[in-house]
């Protein structure tokens, strides 16, 4: 890989690790209602990611990422709904004690883990070239800017076209990082499609999924959307 394309990478990886945080952090305050716990889980799940990600980044080969990363991008495509249908299920068991623990897990997999794997080899393939440490992280950070900014300036908009280009930009860097062990050239065509089909019935997932939470937490039998925000708060 170029350094450009590792820039790049890294950029796009800070503007999804932005995005994720803030949805996880709108999501689980309101299945938790806007609790210590709720920020707790978040900031926990956040510094955890990192370090799981920065751990394990020097002990993949190519082909285990390559895996870890088509796993990484079918949940990610999971998560706007897997949060509710996750504290639904354990509800409707009976095991609420467990949810704040699987929402971290979650959260630190879905959230920061898998993105910060690419920062600590990206360093070290560049060693040789003598790229210091502070570049590709100041491109990382940029990156995390611009998804603040994104969200910021598209907060009227529905939160699938935040979520469509979070996932472009995870198409992007698989076929940059691991594409030549998934699909090679193709690997951006195989999986677009899928993100194109979430992204069509992201209103009704996200309708479902929140119905079988509140079925399954408040006892609610019928149910319907009277309002919907995407909103910063």
């Amino acid at each position: 890989m170029s350094d450009r394309r590792a820039r790049i990478v890294l950029v796009l990886c800070g503007f999804n690790i932005a995005v994720l945080q803030f949805f996880l952090v709108k999501e689980l305050s309101s299945l938790l209602l806007a609790t210590e716990i709720a920020l707790t889980l978040v900031t926990t799940a956040y510094f955890a990611g990192f370090s799981v990600g920065y751990l394990v980044a020097h002990r993949l080969s190519p082909q285990t990422l390559a895996r870890i990363a088509l796993a990484a991008f079918f949940l990610h495509l999971a998560l706007p709904f897997l949060p509710r249908t996750i504290v639904g299920l354990f509800y409707s068991w009976d095991l609420r004690a467990f949810v704040p623990v699987v929402l971290t897990a979650v959260a630190v997999f879905g959230g920061t883990a898998f993105y910060s794997i690419f920062l600590p080899r990206l360093v070290e393939r560049a060693a040789i070239g003598a790229v210091p440490f502070r570049v590709y992280m100041t491109f990382e950070v940029l990156g995390m800017l611009g998804g603040l900014v994104i969200t910021f300036l598209l907060a009227d908009a529905p939160f699938a076209v935040v979520y469509a280009a979070s996932a472009a930009a995870l198409i992007a860097i698989l076929h940059f990082t691991t594409g030549p062990h998934l699909w090679g050239r193709a690997t951006a065509a195989v999986l677009a499609p899928f993100a194109l089909m979430q992204a069509l019935a992201f209103e009704q997932l996200d309708f479902a999924s929140t119905a079988y939470a509140y079925r399954n937490i408040y006892d609610f039998s019928e149910l319907k959307t009277v309002e919907s925000a995407h909103s910063l708060y």
